[in-house]
């Protein structure tokens, strides 16, 4: 049986800017992958253009003493959607940004897409690194998602050993159907955030947040 996510926890969501320095500044949120934790993904946080603030998110299913955002045997639309859903109602509770942009790795890059596709309206772009879609066929949301077509950033190393290729394949296919694409393969790298990646995704971000 599927274990079911929880609500965001407030308390574990690392911010880079204090609170008086929020407001009216776009935002980034970024989720970890499977077995992670909120600091995960600090090398990118600490070199984000000054402009943008970014909260780091701790997944909301535990995973022994870490954290996740899926259950690894269960990667179905009906658990994605609850820890989609539970980081819009956070989100819902802070208010006061301009944009907010997405980037996720691994089980992280799963729920950038799955939040495009419940709220399209409300991410100016996406990031996923060694990510994938979860069930690729129609979904809600899908349909207005392919007409607005957001900005999306797309790495993946061709040495993934945790993400199958059908599945990389499968994403590539979903996402040039669904946004506007900028999609890169790195030779020899494997499941990880790789310096190439990290520059790649840092030049895109730039140019869209």
């Amino acid at each position: 049986m599927a274990v079911r996510p929880a609500p965001v926890d407030g308390d574990a969501v690392l911010w880079s800017a204090p609170p008086e320095h929020r407001p009216g500044r776009p935002l980034i949120l970024l989720m970890h992958g499977y077995g992670g934790v909120e600091r995960d993904l600090d090398a990118v946080v600490d070199r984000l253009p000054a402009p943008l603030v970014a909260a780091s998110l701790r997944g909301s299913l535990p995973v022994r003493d870490r954290w996740g955002w899926l259950d690894a045997d269960h990667h179905g639309a009906g658990q994605a959607n609850v820890s989609a859903r539970a980081i819009l109602d956070w989100l819902d509770g802070h208010p006061g940004f301009p944009s907010v942009g997405l980037l996720g790795f691994s089980q992280g890059g799963a729920m950038v897409m799955q939040l495009l596709r419940l709220a399209p309206q409300r991410f100016a772009y996406g990031v996923q690194l060694s990510g994938f879609v979860v069930e690729p066929w129609r979904h809600r949301g899908d349909a207005e998602l392919s007409a607005r077509r957001p900005p999306f950033f797309s790495g993946h190393g061709d040495l993934d050993d945790v993400i199958p290729r059908s599945v990389a394949a499968s994403t590539s296919r979903w996402l040039h159907a669904h946004t506007t694409l900028t999609e890169r393969r790195y030779a020899g790298v494997s499941h990880e955030v790789s310096a190439a990646m990290q520059l790649d995704a840092l030049e895109f971000i730039r140019a869209h947040a």
